[in-house]
């Protein structure tokens, strides 16, 4: 995600994708809903540190401006848990926002 390409990051996620950010859940039935996601997201987010269990990651994630589009919350830092089948990703989950007010849309 930070360096810029929506159409690889869209292919990590698999066919009816849950993602969940603040208690709202989305359903990515496919690469295009996934696509337009990961497009709408307005930071770039570079992974600084993560735990794998299992087939969960949880990941702290370090937010910068993405390109054009100005992120709400440069610098700051969320926590994400990803659970992946067959390589790829099947749910993600964001609770919260940090101190900037940020949350991956």
């Amino acid at each position: 995600m930070s360096d810029g390409d929506d159409e690889a990051a869209a292919r990590l996620f698999g066919p009816s994708a849950t993602v969940v950010q603040g208690g709202v859940a989305l359903t990515l039935w496919g690469e295009a809903d996934a696509l337009e996601w990961v497009g709408a997201l307005p930071c770039a987010a570079e992974i600084v540190e993560s735990e794998t269990v299992g087939n969960r990651v949880t990941a702290r994630i370090a937010l910068s401006d993405r390109g054009s589009t100005p992120c709400d919350g440069p610098g700051e830092q969320i926590v994400v848990e990803f659970v992946v089948a067959d390589g790829k990703i099947i749910r993600l989950s964001q609770e919260g926002a940090p101190t900037g007010g940020a949350v991956l849309e």
